[in-house]
């Protein structure tokens, strides 16, 4: 059964809680993204032993502990999800969908505890249908879009520049995707967006919005934990092993230049007037 969820957006975190949650808690089965449409796909690719290139870890290792029939069950309904509607990709914008792909987990005799960077419209419903707690991780939006890129391509000023301020090439973690299928979902123009970086800003802002209007929700900023994390273990709704808390670095995050820093402050004040809307949804 699903007992917790650990949600946030892209960059906010939600990894390195995923492997302090499973870690310190050996009862649970911490699946890493179900809820993301290429996740099989990458499964299969490093297998659920491999180590993540981009996290440095087995984040998918808690899949092998799925009994086998659980297991193919949920894949293929994940299939069934994704496979056919584009409209769930990088953000679940799907009651059903949501309810549909995560049953086989819910049915399960184990306890699971899903790791999600989609499931932010639904954080609410999720805690009423199983019954589990739920913890949203949010981050200060300047770290949040400097962790978009390596260190190395910030500091290639004029590239990244260009980047930003263009409405060309793909956006890393799904942010093109995600804006598309979330003005969608708010009835909103996608056109309000002038550029990439428009697109990012309005993805965590609006994402923001979204979960603050959600009640019973734990809300916890990944920065203030990372520089006081003993202060903040309280907050969480499971055990931490403190002696997991050493890998912990406050000065490893990308530095924010002050020319992205400033970009991001005029994006900010210019998508602020679409936010508004947002109070319907």
């Amino acid at each position: 059964m699903i007992v917790g969820i650990i949600n946030g957006y892209y960059r906010s975190g939600t990894t390195l809680m995923q492997r302090f949650c499973c870690r310190s808690n050996p009862n649970y089965i911490v699946l890493s993204e179900p809820t993301q449409h290429e996740i099989i796909d990458h499964i299969i690719t490093i297998g659920c032993n491999g180590v993540s290139t981009l996290h440095g870890w087995d984040v998918f290792k808690d899949y092998c502990k799925l009994p086998r029939k659980v297991r193919h069950e949920f894949i293929k309904r994940h299939f069934e999800v994704f496979d056919y509607d584009s409209s769930q990709w990088g953000i679940m914008t799907s009651e059903s969908a949501v309810r549909y792909l995560l049953q086989p987990l819910h049915d399960c005799e184990q306890q699971i505890v899903i790791k999600s960077t989609q499931l932010h419209l639904f954080l609410e419903k999720l805690k009423e249908w199983y019954g589990c707690w739920v913890l949203h991780l949010d981050r200060n939006i300047e770290n949040t879009i400097a962790d978009h890129f390596s260190y190395y391509h910030l500091t290639k000023t004029a590239e990244v520049k260009n980047f930003l301020m263009s409405n060309k090439g793909a956006v890393s973690f799904y942010a093109s995707l995600v804006f598309e299928n979330l003005t969608k979902y708010l009835r909103l123009d996608k056109n309000i967006a002038r550029n990439n970086l428009d697109k990012l800003v309005f993805n965590i802002l609006a994402i923001r919005k979204i979960v603050e209007k959600q009640k019973g929700i734990t809300v916890l900023n990944f920065d203030d934990f990372v520089r006081n994390p003993k202060q903040n273990l309280n907050k969480l709704p499971f055990k931490i092993n403190e002696s997991l808390l050493r890998i912990l670095d406050p000065y490893k995050a990308n530095p924010v230049p002050n020319w992205l820093r400033d970009m991001i402050n005029s994006s900010i004040k210019y998508i602020r007037r679409y936010l508004d809307n947002i109070g319907r949804w």
